[in-house]
């Protein structure tokens, strides 16, 4: 997902979305493109904490000058620079070599004996083995996904409703979203922050429903207090998800519940930021064949089970 942004022509974004796995399952750019010709891209990675998100950020503002920042929030969740080596590795592996990749693995690693850091910072040393268990998924590469994943599996819940305390984000997700937001002020971009609605699975993961929305609820006067607006889907119901048809699991959004969110954001950014559709420029025409196979591998639903698996490491 990360190594397709390369592919993109410099300074050919409007929106640069970050965050994990609810903004690459709840954020759809073909469908921001199709509808109100803007340009976007997720770079996003699963369980994706702000610390990674900044060096992320780091690393996109060396080949796009984004309008607007679009900054997934669940992960201001976490206590921790990443949660385990699968979802660093989906990081830093696609970085990039240069300073924020550098930077990032400095802070994660530092404390790993040589002979691990090593593997993080030449993959190879870590892969070159698996040759003989390579198969088709491995070599799927979907740059017209714009960084985002498509499913139509439905998983139908019932709405878990608000009724859930604050709470305090911690210090962690404070620091590096506050990095992230003098970046985007040194840089002349708006940055927004979103987040998808999610549920329990039934119950039996209240516990983790009540710490995740809680924290959603606490960002609100935080947010508030930095001046950054917060597309609170959950608590807003402006995409009008329905938790019986437009998620795939608890805590993701199907493709279908995906298409309405990113209508709601995109009428949001037309009408605060006045952004522009690029529909008939000629130097976009990609953007249209891109969203023709995008309507192809939804109508498909090419997904296999490593990306469901992957997405389920929350």
């Amino acid at each position: 997902m990360i190594r397709s942004f390369y592919d993109l022509d410099r300074n050919s974004l409007d929106v640069l979305c970050i965050g994990s796995s609810h903004a690459y399952y709840g954020f759809q750019p073909n469908v921001l493109w199709n509808e109100k010709g803007i340009t976007s891209y997720i770079m996003g990675s699963p369980s994706q904490t702000m610390v990674c998100s900044y060096y992320l950020l780091e690393e996109a503002l060396k080949y796009q000058k984004p309008k607007v920042v679009l900054l997934e929030g669940y992960y201001f969740i976490t206590t921790k620079v990443f949660l385990n080596e699968h979802t660093l590795r989906s990081v830093t592996d696609e970085m990039r070599m240069g300073g924020p990749r550098l930077a990032l693995l400095r802070e994660a690693v530092s404390d790993l004996p040589w002979k691990e850091q090593l593997s993080y910072y030449f993959p190879f040393l870590l892969y070159h083995n698996r040759w003989n268990d390579l198969n088709e998924y491995d070599f799927r590469y979907c740059r017209y996904l714009k960084g985002s994943r498509v499913t139509t599996t439905c998983e139908p819940y019932s709405d878990p409703g608000m009724d859930v305390n604050a709470r305090e984000i911690p210090d962690m997700a404070k620091e590096y979203f506050e990095k992230i937001l003098a970046l985007c002020r040194e840089n002349n971009i708006e940055l927004v922050v979103f987040e998808a609605p999610f549920t329990d699975t039934d119950g039996e993961k209240r516990d983790w429903y009540n710490l995740a929305l809680g924290t959603a609820i606490g960002m609100e006067d935080y947010l508030a207090e930095h001046e950054v607006p917060y597309l609170f889907f959950q608590k807003s119901g402006a995409a009008k998800i329905d938790f019986s048809k437009d998620l795939f699991n608890a805590q993701h959004l199907n493709t279908y519940g995906a298409e309405k969110l990113t209508r709601c954001i995109g009428d949001f950014l037309v009408d605060r930021y006045g952004l522009k559709s690029h529909k008939g420029e000629a130097s976009y025409s990609q953007w249209d064949k891109d969203f023709e196979d995008y309507l192809k591998e939804f109508n498909g639903d090419s997904g296999t089970e490593e990306d469901d698996e992957m997405m389920n490491d929350v």
